[in-house]
């Protein structure tokens, strides 16, 4: 039965060349917007364990903005606490930690609204620095306590230039003015030298944004606490168990924290992928739709066309089911083969994609990101899948038709 199927696809080679490009042609662009939109899945998630960590331990009111002044942070000792055990679990790899300030930033000119955070320059956890503008200065360095890297808009606002950032060993940067409130509410009011530029990609971040060291940040808010830990785990995959292994190890040790995955305060990354997501599917539904009605009316003009060869093979004793399954085949072929041919073409677009490093900007970005096509199996199997239940399902009616049709009238048709 499938050999004679077979035979049949090829019965009519120009029906079925455009039958297999047309679907080959749905596969192959339903492949290559799926691998461009996994690998901005994929590199939005990279962005957001580098930006975030995997897992970030705070006070619950620190997330739910519910604190009054600075009550959220973490002192020493529950300091001490969270990090014994971090050190107990089988994916824990290292930690730092932040705390964020706002206040007024200055030169003798201009001044201006920002944000910081206080960082802990020698970690690589969370770390701004992969934000650093080409020819934007330095990051901080380790042991530094009264140096800034600003957002490039925030600099503008400030007229800050990139050309005004000195070598580090020589002139250390532009001068600024920080003002601040401590935890108790008094002002405090230090200086800083810029050292470098940071750009975003997005302009309503980098106009107030701004990195200084951890020990700065303490010491203009007179604490020695912190508002967060950030924890970096061995692998993406360990996320889930091991915040739910340090959940129940906090609550065991009587700290009332709460835990954030790099997915959860990813917030942009998930409206980015519904959107994509709303995307992809409409695209697979209109493919899908478009290879139904184009096969299902290939194999109708067959079903026509082959009558009386069907009442022939009907009369010498095949039976309905024999009938109905030689269609079906005969579809099946068409759409795997269809779906094979679209995948090949798809991998070779996207590896052409690829290999030409173009590069564009996407809205709400002022920096130029790559296209890329995300090559691996995974993304094949969808409009594979697609093409071929497609080409199956619209393959159904002709075949009963054929099936039910009687004898003696496909014999006589003409």
């Amino acid at each position: 039965m499938l050999k004679i199927a077979l035979r049949n696809v090829f019965r009519n080679r120009r029906r079925t060349l455009l039958s297999v490009v047309l679907i080959a042609l749905g596969t192959a662009s339903l492949f290559v917007f799926k691998g461009y939109f996994d690998f901005i899945h994929w590199g939005m998630g990279l962005e957001a364990v580098a930006q975030y960590g995997h897992l970030q331990i705070a006070d619950p009111t620190f997330w739910d903005k519910s604190a009054e002044g600075y009550e959220y942070l973490l002192d020493k000792e529950k300091l001490d606490k969270i990090i014994a055990l971090l050190n107990e679990d089988p994916d824990f790899q290292a930690y730092t930690v932040q705390l964020t300030m706002t206040g007024m930033i200055g030169t003798e000119k201009k001044s201006s609204v920002f944000m910081a955070s206080g960082v802990e320059p020698e970690s690589e956890i969370a770390s701004f620095k992969y934000l650093l503008m080409d020819g934007g200065g330095d990051y901080l360095q380790p042991g530094e306590q009264n140096t800034v890297v600003l957002g490039v808009g925030l600099a503008k606002q400030l007229g800050i230039r990139k050309e005004d950032l000195g070598p580090r060993d020589g002139f250390p940067g532009p001068p600024v003015v920080v003002m601040a409130a401590t935890v108790t509410g008094q002002y405090n009011a230090r200086n800083l030298f810029v050292t470098g530029l940071l750009e975003t990609g997005q302009p309503e971040v980098d106009v107030r944004l701004a990195v200084v060291p951890l020990a700065f940040a303490q010491n203009i808010l007179n604490t020695q606490s912190v508002e967060r830990v950030i924890v970096k785990l061995k692998s993406i995959e360990a996320t889930e168990p091991a915040k739910r292994r340090l959940e129940q190890s906090l609550a065991q040790a009587g700290l009332n924290l709460t835990i954030k995955t790099w997915d959860d305060l990813a917030v942009f990354r998930k409206q980015v992928m519904a959107w994509f997501d709303a995307i992809y599917h409409f695209i697979g539904a209109a493919i899908f739709v478009l290879v139904f009605f184009s096969i299902l009316e290939v194999m109708t003009m067959s079903f026509f066309e082959r009558m009386r060869e069907i009442g022939t093979i009907r009369a010498i004793g095949t039976r309905r089911a024999q009938v109905f399954g030689l269609f079906l085949s005969e579809g099946l072929f068409i759409g795997l083969l269809g779906g094979l041919l679209g995948i090949a073409l798809g991998w070779s677009v996207g590896w052409l994609v690829d290999e030409a490093d173009m590069r564009y900007e996407p809205p709400g970005y002022a920096l130029a990101v790559p296209l890329q096509i995300r090559l691996v199996w995974e993304n094949a199997l969808g409009p594979f899948l697609i093409a071929a239940l497609s080409t199956l399902v619209s393959t159904v009616y002709p075949a009963l038709r054929a099936a039910r049709v009687q004898v003696v009238e496909a014999l006589r048709y003409v």
